[in-house]
């Protein structure tokens, strides 16, 4: 495994723009250099409708040149094996790597290109005194939950060793997070009583590995999860003091008791009583809905609502107070936890389409089917696992109907105008002006067995701008001709009487 470097033009991170590596890869810049290497952004040659944009990592022989025998191995395995974990591994919260190839005596390998800014370099740019939103820090918080979960499942488990803000990174326009920098993760050893090398950041390392030298597993991995966690919700950088964090509610009044409860057991100095798994970090933080809550990556999270008995429904559903919405005639799903989320599409103008793409935390090994209660609104793909957590919810408003000008539509400055003249152009108005109208249907999501999770979505439909001017246009026209009507009218009166 040891490494002698050739000579080489290029120096470890000095690759020129428009060099082309393998005969497939364009380096168009360079993202970061460190110790280690280089990652530059790369595009597939020949360039093509279908070409991506590709991250390719550098291993550096200049730093193996330095090194003794046995560290160039170290260094060298532990650069295949990040390309052998990554190549395996299939998350929506992982970044993948795809291809290994070795070129002018250099070592490369070719991995998904993120865009987007680090949770460290999110919390760099607060404001002052200034907090992230908690659902927005919930959200991340489920995804790094279900990462490591994932992680530690495999056989044997996989240690991530080096969570920290900086080596997660939350995609550009979403809130969908990735974790990637898997150069110090590894394949936990069972009967191992360390690790060959101890790895890590000061701060997000669990004590008995800096007290006793122990080998991490699960459980330094939880203890890291719940240093990030603190660190998002007080701002507080761990590195200053690891083992004394103020108490979050006392920089953060804002943190639920059970949320601080359950960050506070996963930062357990003692690995005896610190939350066994990421999963159980979960569930504490969100209780027994942990399993069915829905993440919405492009907006705002969905929030539960209670909804009006008077509410108009699109969909043949009854309402009883305090119950999920069942089709009538039927009996409720005999599942083990149901969950009810609202999921607002916007406004959105006659014809067009108003979609939101969802994650679902699914329960591992289990498929679930999805399903609509209206012919508008679509779910797609119509099955989903915790492998492909992912739907679009979708809201077709070609043949949904609008408002029709009444007292519940009219806007508010409509009622500035004089009696007279508000009457005569309401009377128009209600026979050629049309209002936005909001619609409602549901979108289930059920496991057998496990749990049923209904999403409530509305969307409402306004006129085109077309319409809607032409409608106007309409009314004007008709009121311009009644005026010049009456007009005449009044003055073949007049002309009689003289």
């Amino acid at each position: 495994m040891a490494v002698k470097s050739v000579p080489d033009p290029f120096a470890t991170g000095k690759l020129p723009v428009g060099l082309v590596l393998n005969g497939r890869y364009e380096i168009t810049r360079k993202i970061a250099q460190g110790g280690m290497g280089a990652v530059y952004e790369a595009k597939e040659v020949p360039v093509s409708p279908a070409s991506r944009r590709l991250a390719i990592k550098e291993m550096s022989f200049s730093m193996l040149n330095h090194l003794q025998e046995a560290q160039q191995k170290a260094v060298v395995e532990s650069f295949h094996r990040e390309y052998e974990l990554l190549s395996k591994l299939n998350h929506p919260n992982l970044v993948r790597a795809f291809e290994f190839f070795e070129e002018s005596g250099k070592q490369f390998f070719v991995m998904e290109y993120i865009e987007g800014r680090t949770l460290e370099s999110l919390i760099e740019v607060l404001p002052p005194g200034a907090f992230f939103p908690l659902d927005r820090i919930l959200d991340w918080a489920r995804q790094l939950c279900d990462a490591l979960h994932y992680l530690h499942s495999q056989t044997p488990p996989i240690i991530y060793r080096d969570l920290k803000p900086s080596n997660v990174m939350e995609v550009a326009d979403s809130h969908l997070i990735k974790l990637f920098d898997f150069g110090i993760a590894r394949y936990y050893k069972p009967g191992q009583r360390s690790d060959t090398v101890r790895f890590g950041t000061d701060g997000y390392l669990a004590p008995e590995i800096v007290a006793y030298q122990t080998q991490t597993g699960t459980l330094t991995d939880v203890f890291a999860l719940g240093a990030v966690l603190h660190q998002l919700l007080t701002r507080y950088d761990p590195q200053i003091d690891p083992w004394h964090r103020p108490s979050i509610q006392s920089v953060n009044p804002f943190v639920p008791a059970n949320v601080m409860k359950a960050i506070e057991h996963a930062l357990s100095l003692n690995p005896a009583t610190r939350s066994p798994g990421a999963d159980l970090v979960l569930k504490e933080l969100f209780g027994n809905q942990a399993e069915v809550e829905i993440t919405n990556i492009s907006m705002q999270n969905p929030f539960k609502r209670s909804i009006s008995p008077d509410e108009k429904l699109d969909m043949p559903f009854e309402r009883t107070a305090g119950q999920i919405p069942q089709p009538q005639g039927s009996s409720p799903a005999a599942v083990k936890t149901n969950s009810t989320t609202f999921l607002d599409l916007g406004r959105v103008q006659q014809g067009r389409i108003a979609k939101r793409q969802l994650r679902v935390n699914a329960p591992p090994a289990v498929t679930g089917l999805v399903t609509s209660s209206v012919h508008w609104l679509a779910a797609i793909p119509g099955k989903i696992d915790g492998a492909n957590p992912m739907i679009t919810v979708a809201a077709n408003s070609r043949d949904l109907f609008l408002a029709r000008w009444d007292a519940s539509t009219k806007p508010d400055w409509f009622m500035h105008i004089p009696g007279l003249l508000r009457g005569w152009l309401g009377f128009h108005a209600s026979l050629f002006i049309q209002r936005p109208r909001k619609h409602l249907g549901q979108i289930k999501i059920v496991f057998p067995e496990v749990m049923e999770s209904t999403i409530e979505v509305t969307v409402e439909v306004c006129p085109t701008s077309l319409a809607a001017v032409f409608g106007w246009l309409v009314v004007a026209g008709l009121i311009m001709i009644e005026v010049l009507l009456i007009l005449l009218v009044l003055l073949s009166v007049t002309l009689l009487f003289l």
